[in-house]
């Protein structure tokens, strides 16, 4: 069952310490203490037109480099199966598999060390392409520890509408 902290303490939320967490569907499902910059590449293509003798410059393929999260936390089995799930649909499927099979779409939160939300990203059709993850803690525990994931995208972008706070405090 996912973990639903008390809304009225920070110190129940068990993702409080990190400040990066992972959302999907409007819950937390993960969080972690390094993240990776998020990387655009944009191709140059050059051209010339007719007897122009200058190059003339357009954009090209447009490729995002995958996230990288570390050090962190799971209570939420089903982030923990999609994190695993990648061979076992890549063996099931064969010859058609498709990384959109897995994708999703995630929230990534960047929050301060007070535990102010200062800035958001939506990163699109995700999939893990490597996760390390240690045992559970100790027997009976719902966490899973998140060494790292890697998570291949089709594309991310800021949430425009999340202000950070006046006084944001960067990590």
């Amino acid at each position: 069952m996912p973990y639903a902290p008390s809304p009225d303490a920070r110190s129940d939320d068990p993702y409080g310490r990190f400040n990066f967490r992972v959302k999907w569907n409007g819950r937390y499902v993960a969080a972690v203490n390094k993240a990776s910059a998020l990387r655009r590449t944009t191709d140059i293509v050059l051209f010339s037109e007719g007897m122009h003798p200058d190059d003339l410059v357009d954009l090209g393929r447009i490729e995002y480099e995958p996230i990288s999260l570390e050090g962190g936390v799971t209570y939420d089995v089903d982030f923990d199966t999609w994190a695993r799930r990648t061979r076992e649909v890549r063996t099931e499927l064969g010859k058609d598999f498709s990384p959109a099979t897995v994708a999703r779409d995630i929230l990534l939160e960047f929050h301060n060390d007070s535990g102010e939300l200062v800035y958001v990203y939506n990163i699109d059709r995700c999939w893990p392409s490597e996760y390390l993850a240690t045992p559970k803690r100790e027997a009976g525990a719902d966490a899973v520890i998140i060494e790292m994931l890697v998570l291949q995208n089709a594309g991310w972008r800021r949430d425009e509408a999340v202000t950070p706070p006046d006084d944001p405090n960067f990590f």
